[in-house]
């Protein structure tokens, strides 16, 4: 007995060390997992120091100018990969982050006011004057802002699942670098499937269809991997993800009214982040505006079997709008 009382300290011992080891270990993957996504985000963009700060932003394309808004828990990263489509299609897409998320700090702007205005200073410094605007979930408030505060240099505006009312919500984003990159990790179907429970209202036979119609497409499957990657590491966007939930509690949708410029809503019906109620208030509010609604669609637009037609109807749309005016120089 009394040998058994000696042994069972050393079992404990045992156990702990190999727990630690076990931690350190995770631990040591985390780090190197989120050192690799942010040298990677480092590269791949830049930095415009301006009078108020820093604003990091990617540019990428030839022709007419879209600047895009990302959605809370993106980065410039996401905004290049929702519009990248526009760069095939004979467009310059202009990305930036917005304050709090990566390398453009809280301090450039809080509100959606103060973010329209920094984007602007960045349009100043790169000698661009005037752009289409796309703004995408809770982007698409500094997009409304940025129409109604700089009419004179938006030629048009869309929409894309867009907050325009007051809204509580919890996007599309793992709070911790672990969380994330186990999510990146997962089969692809399963992280589909979690997506769809996440931002869209439907059946389980309706997300078994969504799910293998996009396994069933190499390039709608790219494009959902490319758009988690667009959310990691989730701990250098939080701070930009929670100045949004922030932002978007208390707004009011009456400034949609003093927005005159052309404007294309596009909007899921099944929504589960934005409700669909938001896009059909907004177009009712809006001048005259084109209200493109998807049918059978949640919260990433692109996703599914309307995407690519979605994506052709806001090309068009910018291609009747925007002014063929490209800046002279990168």
């Amino acid at each position: 007995m009394a040998q058994k009382i000696r042994v069972l300290p050393r079992l404990a011992f045992i156990s702990g060390a190999l727990l630690l080891m076990v931690s350190g270990v995770y631990l040591a993957s985390i780090q190197s997992w989120r050192a690799e996504k942010m040298s990677d985000l480092i590269e791949g963009s830049q930095l415009a120091i301006l009078p108020s700060g820093c604003v990091e932003y990617v540019r990428r394309g030839d022709g007419p100018v879209v600047l895009v808004f990302h959605d809370a828990g993106g980065g410039y990263d996401e905004g290049a990969h929702v519009g990248g489509f526009l760069e095939s299609e004979g467009f310059e897409v202009i990305s930036p982050s917005r304050p709090g998320y990566l390398r453009t700090p809280l301090s450039m702007g809080a509100t959606p006011t103060e973010q329209a205005e920094a984007a602007v200073a960045l349009l100043d410094r790169l000698e661009i004057p005037h752009v289409a605007v796309l703004g995408q979930g809770f982007g698409g408030t500094v997009a409304c802002e940025f129409a109604r505060l700089f009419p004179n240099r938006t030629t048009a505006l869309v929409l894309v699942s867009a907050v325009t009312a007051p809204l509580k919500a919890e996007p599309l984003i793992s709070s911790t670098d672990l969380a994330a990159m186990r999510f990146s990790r997962r089969p692809l179907a399963s992280a589909l499937g979690k997506t769809y429970d996440f931002t869209t209202t439907g059946t389980a036979e309706e997300k078994e269809v969504w799910v293998k119609s996009i396994l069933s497409d190499a390039s709608q499957s790219e494009y959902f991997q490319g758009l988690i990657e667009c959310l990691t590491p989730p701990s250098p966007r939080l701070q930009g993800f929670h100045n949004d939930l922030l932002q978007i509690s208390s707004l009011s949708p009456t400034f949609l009214k003093d927005i005159h410029t052309p404007t294309l809503i596009v909007h899921g019906q099944k929504d589960k982040i934005v409700p669909f109620s938001q896009a059909e208030m907004a177009a009712s509010v809006f001048t005259r505006p084109l209200f493109l609604p998807l049918p059978d669609t949640g919260h990433i637009a692109f996703l599914g079997n309307v995407g690519r037609g979605a994506q052709a109807r806001i090309t068009e749309f910018f291609k009747n709008h925007h002014a063929a005016t490209s800046p002279t120089s990168k």
